[in-house]
This record gives structure tokens, C-alpha cells and sequence, in this order.
């Protein structure tokens, strides 16, 4: 009997000492199959800050505006070409009578040719004072007719300065201060027809280019201011001369 416990237990003992060998050989078996444990990555937090966005830049000012222009004078505002207004010289200006019309003459271009101006050149020697005319305008409106057709005449005189030259126009001035025949300013540009002996003066002479731009004045001028009626009607038929050495 005794043996028969021993039995047993020395079973009991194998037994045991079997399983506990099984399960150190499954736990081990377990371990190594088991994979390894992922290595913890190291993560760095970086805690962004956003830049700080500089103000804008202000738009620059605008440029100041220019200076206003000094305010011009009236003379300096006219033309600086323009030749300077000069006093005519009173005795140089006499008026003829004006021939006889028929009925169906009109004023203007239109006008018969008995009332064409005429613009030739004199010497001083050959001036002569001139002789009242009976119905003649007065020194002092043939003047003021002058001076406005001096006021229009562009031409620089120091060419023919210190030679005596005198310049004559016979013109025909009607009611309404135009001129008759081809000095009006509306008939065709034509200073041959006007000027006497035009096609004697050498081309672009100094003394041409001051009759034509003359002829030019007479046409600018116009309509002429009349000077106050005097009763003795219109048109007018009269000679303005003038001395160069004079203006």
C-alpha cells in the first residue's frame, strides 16, 4: 500500500513537473514569437508663432500743385511780334472827293472799278503838303482810320528805315467800314492788282514784302471803324500816306 502512494505521488510529481515544463516552454515560445515593442518616436511640439505683419506704408502725398503763372500784363498777352501801335503823323493823311456814282453801283467787292485803291510807294521829297478838300473828313478822323490800319500791319520797318520812304494807299471806305474794289477783304488776294509796279519790285525786297503786308493790313482792318457822322454821307474816297522815317 505504501508503495502504491509512493507510486502515485512520484506520478503526481512527473505529472506535474510536465506541465510546468509545457508551460515554461509555451510561455517562452510565446515571448519570442511575440514582436518586439515599436521604439516610442520622440515628438517635438513646436508651438508656431505667427510674425507680427508690419502697418502699412502710408501712400505718399501728392505733389503740391504748380504755382499759378504770374498774371501777364494786357501787353504782354498780345502778340510779341506785334508791331507797337504808332501815332501817325498828323499832316500826312489828305481825302479826296468821290467821283460820281450811277444808281446800280453797290458797295463792297461788288463795287465798280472807279473806287480802286491804289498802294504805291513816294520819296520823301516828293510830299507835298496836302491840299483841303471840300467835304473831306478832319484831320482828326482820318487819323483815328490810320491808326487803325497800323494797328494790323505786321512788318519790321528798321529794312527801310533812313530812306525816306513814304508809302500812299487811295481807298474808297464805304457805310459799313469796308473798303471798295479789290481792297476788300473779300475780293481775291491779288497785290499786283493794287500795287503799282509790283511786278518791278525784286521778289522778297524789303520793300515789296512791306507793301504787301501793307495791302494785308487794309484787308485785316476792316470793318473800319467810322469815325462820328458828320452829315456828309458815305462812301468816302480818300489818300493816307504815311512816312516810314515817321513810326
Amino acid at each position: 500500500m505504501r508503495l502504491r502512494l509512493l507510486s502515485t505521488t512520484a506520478w503526481a510529481l512527473l505529472i506535474s513537473l510536465a506541465l510546468h515544463l509545457v508551460a515554461f516552454v509555451g510561455v517562452w515560445r510565446l515571448q519570442i514569437d511575440l514582436p518586439p515593442e515599436p521604439k516610442a518616436e520622440r515628438v517635438t511640439i513646436v508651438e508656431l508663432t505667427p510674425q507680427p505683419v508690419p502697418p502699412p506704408t502710408p501712400p505718399a502725398p501728392p505733389p503740391p500743385p504748380p504755382p499759378p503763372p504770374p498774371p501777364q500784363s494786357p501787353d504782354a498777352k498780345s502778340d510779341p511780334k506785334a508791331k507797337p501801335i504808332p501815332k501817325p503823323p498828323p499832316p500826312q493823311l489828305n481825302s479826296a472827293p468821290l467821283g460820281p456814282r450811277s444808281s446800280g453801283e453797290k458797295s463792297g467787292a461788288g463795287a465798280v472799278r472807279h473806287g480802286e485803291g491804289l498802294v504805291s510807294l513816294e520819296s520823301a521829297g516828293s510830299r507835298k503838303p496836302p491840299a483841303p478838300v471840300r467835304g473831306g473828313l478832319s484831320q482828326s478822323a482820318q487819323d483815328f482810320i490810320l491808326a487803325q490800319i497800323l494797328k494790323m500791319w505786321r512788318f519790321n520797318t528798321l529794312a527801310i528805315k533812313g530812306k525816306g520812304v513814304v508809302i500812299s494807299a487811295v481807298i474808297e471806305i464805304n457805310g459799313d467800314g469796308t473798303l471798295g474794289g479789290s481792297m476788300n477783304r473779300s475780293a481775291p488776294w491779288n497785290p499786283g492788282a493794287v500795287i503799282s509796279d509790283y511786278d518791278r519790285l525784286p521778289p522778297d525786297s524789303p520793300l515789296r514784302r512791306a507793301l504787301e503786308s501793307y495791302l494785308l493790313a487794309l484787308r485785316l482792318a476792316q470793318p473800319l471803324t467810322l469815325p462820328p457822322d458828320d452829315g456828309k454821307g458815305w462812301p468816302r474816297r480818300m489818300t493816307l500816306r504815311f512816312a516810314i522815317d515817321d513810326l
